[in-house]
C-alpha cells in the first residue's frame, strides 16, 4: 500500500515536471487547459485537506494523517506549478517598471559613484 502510494506521487511529480518544461513553448489552448488542471488539483487538495481535518478531530491514526498531509501538499504543489508555468504572465505595473529602471541605473555605477566622476 505504501509503495503504491509513493510511486503514484512520484509519477505525478515527474509528469508535472515534464509538462511544466513545455510551458514556455505551449500554445494558448494548451496553456489554458493546463492552468485549468492546476486549478482543479488545488481545489481537490483543499477538499481533501478539509476532509482530513474532520478525520483528525475524530481521532484518526496520526501516521495515516501524516501520509495524507504529505500527499495533499504534493497535489497542491503540483497545481501551483502548473498554474505558475502555464498562466499568462501579468504585465508589469508602472511602479515595478520604475523600480526596475532604478536598479538598472544603479548597476551602471561603481560603489555609488557616477560614470562621469
Amino acid at each position: 500500500m505504501r509503495i503504491k502510494w509513493i510511486s503514484g506521487v512520484v509519477v505525478m511529480t515527474l509528469a508535472v515536471a515534464l509538462v511544466s518544461r513545455l510551458g514556455s513553448n505551449a500554445d494558448a489552448a494548451i496553456r489554458s487547459h493546463c492552468t485549468a488542471i492546476g486549478l482543479e488539483l488545488r481545489v481537490r487538495a483543499a477538499k481533501k485537506a478539509k476532509d482530513m481535518a474532520a478525520l483528525r478531530k475524530r481521532g484518526a491514526d496520526p501516521v495515516v494523517m501524516t501520509q495524507w498531509d504529505v500527499y495533499i501538499s504534493h497535489v497542491d504543489a503540483m497545481g501551483r506549478t502548473l498554474i505558475d508555468n502555464f498562466s499568462e504572465p501579468e504585465p508589469p505595473r508602472p511602479r515595478d517598471t520604475a523600480a526596475m529602471r532604478r536598479l538598472d541605473l544603479d548597476s551602471l555605477t561603481h560603489a555609488g559613484e557616477s560614470c562621469t566622476g
